[in-house]
């Protein structure tokens, strides 16, 4: 997050000091609460518990007052001060208590606790206290010594018609200070708390963000020419997930700037020959002579030909890494095959075959797979001679784990001279031609776009190569069953249900080949089929 200084300038807070700024608040306001809540339930703790001593006190006093003999020198009670001056110093106050015998207003005896306290002279404690209607509670305060409870009954003799009090007294101000200091303890208690929770929290943090500080340095180094940075992932949760995803996007980012470089550097070189053809016959065309300009005007129209090819082949390159380049439909394979030959027919005069047919309706894009499978045929007719065999196929390869990762391969195999070893790999690349091969041979993409076609599908193309006795190139896919459901979002179609076809033995995509001559060098790239 950015804040703008009074400079102008963005002032950054770091997403850890905001977590922890966040969490210390929290845990603070949780404290905070919970101390005071604590504070005010041990107060009321103390009145009550003050309240209940004194009414303990009150009730011994009472229950000995109201026997007719004296429990200490065992004769009956002899007036009012016997009562009073006994049972006032006979009874034992817990510390900071003090019980007072007044007659008629005057305090006659008094019985004092630890620390001592002359509440006979405090006149207006003392004025206090007689204000109150025995029986009855009261609190006044005592100045420095805090507040003082009271509690105060009355003592009567039938005899005597003089009016006597009995009162029990408690000086609260130690017990709220041991409250207080209670919670001053706890106070210093829960800010180590907050502090430890503070700096573990910090700690972790920064081990569960750093991968966050990496990004965020990683893409403040990067630039068009520089995409090598990388994150250093550790762990497995969310951040580090979101770090790998981030390298993955680097990796497929500086491969397609690296691909865009060598595509304008390819497309530059091979753009630049036609239009330096063209411009070298132009400038040289002799307009008075009209079988110049013809020819220079075929000549012409042929690069411009050429070259409206490689731009073709282009756009199909760019559309390759769009999304909807490949839009599977079910597709019956037998007669997706049937019409590719069919369309092979006029394209030279060479003995077109069939070798194999797959049965069952699987999902491709009938006019993307037409595409390459026209492309390899196109190739095999440049590289064979009138008579050499060129044959069209098409096969399900079955998996001896499970029938969703069965595979359908549709091959064009001709018996021309092969390609080069050195060339097997080259003739895939972008403008890649084989020994031998000229600009004239073709825009050196074909097998390019094959190749697109085939990824697109999720699957490859394959080379079996017999050099001087002819080349297959295979198109090895994904079987994926007409019935089976969308792809996931994972990149896996779901799974069929029980009962489906797709799981079953007798479905009705079993192979049928037809015979295949012995020269179809198949070589190791493809599995055994079924054949029946």
């Amino acid at each position: 997050m950015a804040e703008r200084s009074p400079t102008g300038r963005r002032v950054f807070r770091s997403v850890r000091t905001q977590v922890i700024g966040a969490m210390v608040l929290l845990i603070v306001l949780g404290l905070s609460v919970s101390a005071v809540l604590s504070y005010i339930v041990q107060y009321n703790d103390v009145d009550q518990r003050v309240a209940e001593e004194l009414e303990q006190e009150i009730e011994e006093f009472k229950s000995l007052a109201q026997g007719p003999i004296n429990p200490v020198s065992g004769e009956p009670w002899n007036g009012l001060e016997d009562v009073l001056g006994t049972l006032v110093t006979t009874l034992a106050p817990e510390e900071d208590q003090y019980l007072l015998g007044f007659i008629d207003g005057e305090l006659v005896v008094a019985q004092e606790s630890s620390p001592p306290f002359r509440v006979e002279l405090e006149e207006e404690v003392l004025a206090d206290v007689l204000a109150v209607t025995a029986p009855g509670y009261g609190t006044t305060e005592t100045g420095d010594r805090g507040p003082l409870t009271f509690a105060a009954v009355p003592v009567e003799d039938p005899d005597d018609p003089r009016e006597a009090l009995f009162v029990a007294t408690y000086l609260v101000q130690g017990e709220y200070d041991e409250v207080t200091g209670t919670i001053f303890e706890r106070a210093v208690v829960y800010g180590a708390v907050v502090v430890v929770a503070a700096a573990v929290g910090w700690f972790l943090l920064g081990r569960l963000l750093s991968p966050l500080a990496q990004l965020r340095g990683a893409a403040a180094r990067i630039d068009d020419h520089d995409l090598s940075q990388r994150i250093d992932v550790r762990g497995s949760d969310e951040i580090s997930d979101l770090g790998q995803r981030f390298n993955d996007m680097l990796d497929r980012l500086e491969s397609a700037f690296a691909s865009q470089r060598d595509l304008l550097n390819d497309v530059g070189h091979e753009l630049r020959t036609p239009v330096t053809i063209v411009r070298g016959h132009l400038d040289l065309v002799d307009a008075d002579d009209p079988d110049d300009v013809r020819a220079t005007r075929a000549l012409v129209l042929d690069e411009l030909d050429r070259m409206s090819r490689l731009v073709d082949d282009l756009i199909t390159l760019a559309k390759s890494e769009r999304p909807d380049f490949v839009r599977p439909e079910p597709v019956d394979i037998t007669l997706l095959t049937d019409e590719v030959v069919e369309k092979l027919g006029g394209l030279a005069d060479r003995q077109w075959r069939i070798d194999g047919l797959a049965v069952g309706e699987i999902l491709l894009d009938r006019a993307r797979i037409t595409q390459a499978l026209l492309q390899l045929a196109s190739n095999a007719v440049s590289h064979t001679q009138v008579g050499d065999v060129i044959a069209l196929g098409s096969d399900r390869v079955r998996s001896l784990d499970e029938p969703a990762d069965d595979r359908v391969q549709l091959w064009v195999r001709d018996t021309g001279p092969g390609v080069d070893p050195a060339d097997e790999e080259r003739i895939f690349d972008r403008f890649g031609r084989g020994t031998g091969e000229t600009r004239d041979s073709g825009t050196g993409l074909g097998l390019t776009i094959v190749q697109a076609i085939a990824v697109g599908h999720g699957g490859h193309v394959l080379l079996e190569n017999s050099p001087g006795t002819g080349a297959t190139f295979v198109l090895d896919l994904p079987w994926l069953p007409a019935h089976v459901a969308p792809v996931d979002g994972d990149g896996t179609p779901d799974e069929p249900g029980p009962g489906d076809p797709a799981t079953d033995g007798t479905d009705d995509v079993d192979t049928a080949l037809h015979a295949r001559p012995a020269t179809a060098g198949r070589g190791h790239a493809r599995p055994d089929r079924e054949q029946q």
